[in-house]
């Protein structure tokens, strides 16, 4: 918790690039990183979703930040919202109980670039995102991704602001969302 990842390089990776695992992981900010390249894992490992959805940014938890990163070529997304009801794995204690990522709320997701990936650029996926409060997309771009450039699924309380989409196969697509 509480940590800066700031202005890394990560090329041709295999599995999550940039991940929060579990869901209890809060207050972090990723600034200006750039991930190229993520590649599916070849072995699959129990509870992981590495092997058949990999993201260049996997997201468990929102009270994040992602602030001007970029996410170019993965073979799957580039960002994936993977809310769960509740803290999974590890990370799971009997003091984090109560706090259920699909439910807080976005700190910010300002100026990030998704292109090139091999399905969408972002994801938000299974439980969908349902913050209290309404949050704020700004300035995504999201281009020349094979799939959506952002898919919103099951989510409420989401506004995107001042982004550009373009070359997707389908530029923002909303479904079973308010």
């Amino acid at each position: 918790n509480n940590l800066r990842i700031a202005e890394n390089v990560a090329f041709d990776t295999i599995g999550h690039c940039y991940a929060l695992q579990d869901g209890s992981e809060t207050g972090n900010v990723f600034e200006k990183n750039f991930g190229a390249v993520t590649r599916k894992a070849t072995v699959e490992i129990p509870r992981e979703t590495d092997h058949a959805e990999v993201a260049t940014y996997y997201i468990s938890n929102p009270t994040n930040s992602w602030i001007g990163n970029v996410a170019a070529g993965s073979e799957a997304m580039g960002f994936q919202f993977r809310l769960q009801q509740g803290v999974v794995g590890a990370s799971r204690t009997p003091d984090n109980l109560g706090l259920y990522p699909y439910r807080e709320s976005l700190i910010a997701f300002d100026s990030n670039i998704i292109h090139s990936s091999f399905f969408m650029g972002v994801k938000t996926y299974p439980m969908g995102y349902n913050p209290r409060d309404p949050v704020t997309f700004t300035n995504t771009v999201a281009y020349r991704n094979r799939g959506h450039g952002f898919w919103i699924l099951a989510s409420s309380n989401l506004i995107l602001d001042g982004g550009h989409f373009a070359d997707n196969r389908n530029s923002i697509v909303v479904q079973k969302s308010d």
